[in-house]
């Protein structure tokens, strides 16, 4: 299912169609090249799985000519919270406006669901993340310590939609 079709010119005078549609069992080898290079974590493939069955509408991927080029992944955490767990895009295609596209469709999905919240955890050393989060009115709420696997803190953010 084809969420939407953006028509972007960045500076480079590169034009491109990006689609957005839901994210297919068979995209699942790309999604973890990407998650390993953009993020540097590991997760097992039922991990994706799971959440995919589980609202289905929250795994969007990004394609430009039938390539995937990036993805997010939420959950519905209750009933008025959604949780971005991941996006990720690969890094050529970065500051082309396709995380944005992205987030866009993530909160129009957990708008239908009548979500209010979206919640975030983010590395506290990602610089590049965070301003994109805050950009989109995401707010720091505190800090989580040893968040992630490696000892790494991050930051809880949320936005109200």
């Amino acid at each position: 299912m084809r969420l939407s079709t953006i028509f972007i010119s960045d500076f480079s005078l590169l034009s491109f169609m990006l689609y957005l549609r839901r994210f297919r069992p068979k995209d699942l080898e790309t999604i973890l090249r990407i998650v390993e290079i953009t993020l540097g974590e590991n997760y097992n493939a039922s991990f994706y799985m799971n959440l995919h069955n589980f609202w289905p509408e929250g795994f969007i991927v990004a394609t430009i000519k039938e390539q995937i080029t990036g993805f997010v992944l939420g959950t519905i955490s209750d009933t008025r919270t959604a949780r971005i767990l991941m996006i990720g895009i690969y890094p050529y295609y970065e500051r082309r406006g396709i995380g944005s596209n992205l987030m866009d469709a993530f909160i129009k999905q957990s708008l239908r669901k009548n979500v209010k919240l979206i919640q975030l955890e983010v590395r506290t050393h990602n610089q590049k993340a965070i301003q994109f989060y805050i950009r989109r009115k995401f707010i720091i709420n505190k800090t989580l310590y040893n968040y992630y696997k490696n000892g790494d803190n991050a930051y809880l953010m949320y936005k109200f939609i």
